[in-house]
């Protein structure tokens, strides 16, 4: 090239050259990523990372390699270098699609379609299709930890004869998913029909989509009932696992689905998964702190990975320092203040209201009757309205007939509260 007689020419030619090199590279990378060899392809993303810092794809081909392996940490530190880059040399925000990877690996989700996931897209329709309309599950987050109890219920109930399904519920951030395709993995060699992986998200209808020939559906963030009615009425003797942030709960009056709730992590795995993360140099110094951030934090997964990450991207700052001023949900724009803001945009409006109003109380439980007090309604009103909370997930019922908001979702809403309702 360097021979050629005309300076624009050549700058023309190579530039056009480096172009095609990168789309095969790009290329050869999705087919290495989607054939499972995510540790194999790190060294040589981190090197063409570093030689074309400008590319998007090369760096999330990077972090999802990364990520896919278990070094969530790095995943974030690869997105901080090159959002770092774009800023200083051009002024500019990553792109969508990589601020979306960004904050699916924040969150700690399983990485199933989108522009840069390499892992085969969600399923569309694969009744009568053969196997080559089978799509493989999420792989399985390398850092899960805990949900014992969990896993075990959810396997007995999944396990039992007969068409099963199982709605798994909670607040967003909790982890439905990764337990859900967790479980799906164990139970894969039960399902001679395949594991399948569907991300409903804001789908109207899931259609062409059924449990014969023992397959195991997973429907992932299913907003409303309508959107799987089809799915459950198809019968069959296969099972299906929903995720929900609502307990759906016409499903399980009309079709006998089981209902499972998950809250925050035990206080043990929260300081587990700190120690992990953070590395036990790291840890050990922080000693205490580590309890007290996983208090702060009230055990949301999603809340202690964001934790982790600040802290990750402040070497030079112990635990408490780094945290230190930091409200536990974030600040508005941050992944889990949006999650519980697109999840109160959620709630009735009525239902929204009574929410701010008993988090204003300030008390960790309250009683029915208490409920009225605050609400200033009758005690039937109030009645219908914490059971929709209920179902909604925003409020659990414990012993004694007290009700109780779990503590993150409470200091949102608290800190949220001046703001115009969603």
């Amino acid at each position: 090239m360097l021979n050629l007689a005309s300076p624009a020419l050549r700058s023309g030619v190579v530039a056009s050259l480096i172009e095609e090199r990168i789309r095969i590279l790009v290329r050869c990378h999705e087919i290495e990523l989607s054939l499972g060899n995510h540790s194999a392809v790190v060294p040589e993303l981190r090197q063409l990372s570093n030689e074309f810092p400008d590319n998007e794809r090369l760096s999330a081909q990077l972090m999802e390699s990364l990520y896919r392996t278990g070094r969530q940490g790095e995943a974030l530190s690869a997105y901080q270098q090159i959002s770092g880059h774009l800023r200083e040399t051009f002024g500019i925000d990553p792109g969508p699609e990589l601020q979306q990877l960004h904050l699916s690996i924040v969150r700690g989700e399983d990485l199933a379609g989108g522009r840069y996931a390499s892992a085969p897209a969600p399923l569309a329709e694969w009744v009568d299709a053969g196997e080559a309309a089978r799509t493989e599950l999420p792989a399985r987050l390398g850092d899960f930890l805990g949900r014992t109890c969990e896993t075990d219920e959810i396997e007995s109930i999944i396990g039992r004869k007969g068409g099963r399904v199982l709605v798994l519920c909670g607040l967003p951030g909790v982890g439905k998913t990764v337990l859900a395709v967790h479980v799906a993995h164990r139970l894969r060699s039960r399902f001679p029909g395949g594991v399948h992986f569907v991300q409903a998200g804001g789908s109207a209808a899931l259609s062409g989509i059924s449990t014969q020939r023992e397959s195991l559906v997973v429907l992932d963030d299913v907003r409303h009932i309508d959107q799987v009615r089809p799915v459950v009425d198809s019968g069959g003797s296969g099972a299906v696992i929903i995720t929900s942030r609502r307990s759906l709960a016409d499903i399980v009056l009309r079709h006998g689905a089981a209902l499972y709730r998950i809250g925050s992590w035990r206080r043990t795995d929260s300081v587990s998964f700190l120690t992990s993360t953070l590395g036990s140099e790291r840890a050990s110094s922080g000693g205490a702190h580590l309890e007290q951030l996983a208090e702060t934090c009230d055990d949301h997964p999603m809340a202690l990975r964001l934790a982790a990450m600040r802290i990750s991207l402040r070497p030079q700052q112990n635990v408490s320092e780094a945290m230190r001023g930091r409200p536990a949900a974030g600040y508005p724009g941050d992944p889990l203040a949006s999650a519980f803001e697109d999840y109160l945009s959620s709630l009735t409006p009525v239902a929204r209201t009574a929410l701010r109003s008993i988090s204003a109380a300030g008390s960790e439980t309250l009683s029915g009757r208490e409920s009225a007090d605050v609400l200033q309604e009758s005690d039937d009103r109030v009645s219908a309205l914490l059971d929709e909370l209920v179902e909604s997930c925003a409020v659990e019922h414990i012993a004694g007939g007290r009700y109780r908001i779990p503590r993150i979702l409470r200091d949102h809403v608290n800190q949220f509260s001046g703001r115009p309702s969603p």
